[in-house]
């Protein structure tokens, strides 16, 4: 059917501008300024290490180095583990995560896995 038939006029349709469309503004520039790769701590980490083992023991599955802190990968997370390591280092701080959460963030930020193995 066509509009004559149903008794409706067709709307006409808007004249072309000639006119270019406007320039796109350029991106602003990020806040956090050039993405830099994380950075292992400066300090000579084995007597850290060799404390985190005596007071993990058999449980530690990974420990990383990122940003001046260390991440430790335990088989399991039970609540006295933070305790267990608290006060370790002054200047390196430990964060304590077990297999599941980790395999979980790193599907999130998978150059979590990538981060340099401390004491290798």
């Amino acid at each position: 059917m066509t509009a004559e038939l149903l008794g409706v006029e067709p709307i006409p349709s808007e004249p072309e501008t000639s006119a270019p469309p406007a320039a796109a503004e350029p991106l602003p520039e990020p806040a956090h300024g050039t993405v830099q790769p994380p950075k292992p701590p400066s300090e000579d980490l084995s007597p850290l290490l060799a404390e985190l083992e005596e007071r993990l023991p058999g449980r530690i599955e990974r420990v990383l180095a990122r940003d001046g802190a260390l991440v430790v990968v335990l088989d399991r997370l039970e609540d006295e583990d933070q305790a267990q390591v608290a006060g370790l280092s002054d200047s390196v701080p430990v964060a304590l995560v077990d297999q599941r959460s980790w395999a979980g963030l790193c599907l999130l930020d998978p150059s979590l896995g990538s981060a340099p193995v401390a004491g290798a």
